[in-house]
């Protein structure tokens, strides 16, 4: 099954205990000590035409040194196009990045997941039932005015029994590049596209493809 996805992202970051840089940017590793909260919202466009989707979001993390961020997030999705509509918190999570190579070029290694406490509707159709891990790699260049990457990540969904499923695990992969100009220091404009497999045991593969417009707003 396959879907072009078109979203319009935009999102707004506030730090505490640290400078007013490009939270928002895929790229952006606080300082040690730096308590960091970020909010977002979203919406997508689904070209099959049945599931126009509002996501929101926030996330908060803290800076045990300037390469080691740890943090946790949750969020909210409503589908106005499902009969019923479908309105929910998705998944909370957890996550841990670590700063590699902290030049012009940066690379990170991170990890996160996500654990079954609501119906999760923000990604791949999967429902309650699901815990979710990921291996991530971001890598990029942050020219200041113009920073540009990409990451890649693979994850394994643990499913329950009850969703349906006659077996017990989905993996899928993504790939996504980005770049971003900032203005003033505070305000961003770029672009993301990305492409995203998903396998299930006795099931066919499917995938999505996306491309998303940003706008961000760092205060």
């Amino acid at each position: 099954m396959k879907k072009l996805l078109l979203a319009v992202f935009v999102l707004c970051g506030a730090a505490l205990c640290g400078n007013a840089l490009a939270i928002t940017n895929p790229l952006y590793m606080p300082e040690e000590g730096q308590l960091m909260f970020d909010a977002g919202a979203a919406f997508k466009d689904d070209s099959s035409g049945n599931k126009d989707s509002y996501f929101y979001n926030a996330l908060v993390s803290y800076n045990t040194s300037d390469r080691l961020q740890l943090g946790g997030y949750i969020g909210y999705a409503y589908l106005s196009k499902e009969t019923p509509k479908k309105k929910d918190f998705t998944n909370p999570g957890a996550f841990a990045y670590f700063r590699i190579l902290d030049n012009i070029v940066k690379l990170d290694l991170g990890a996160e997941g996500e654990f079954d406490a609501f119906d999760n509707l923000a990604e791949g159709g999967v429902a309650d039932g699901a815990n979710k891990y990921t291996g991530v790699l971001r890598a990029g260049v942050d020219l200041k005015a113009l920073s540009i990457g990409a990451i890649g990540s693979v994850s394994y969904w643990e499913l329950d029994s009850n969703m349906g499923y006659g077996y017990k695990d989905m993996v899928n992969t993504e790939a996504k590049a980005f770049a971003i100009f900032d203005v003033f220091d505070f305000f961003g404009i770029g672009a993301e596209g990305g492409y995203k497999v998903f396998n299930t045991k006795r099931d066919d593969d499917w995938n999505s493809k996306y491309l998303t417009a940003r706008i961000d707003i760092n205060p």
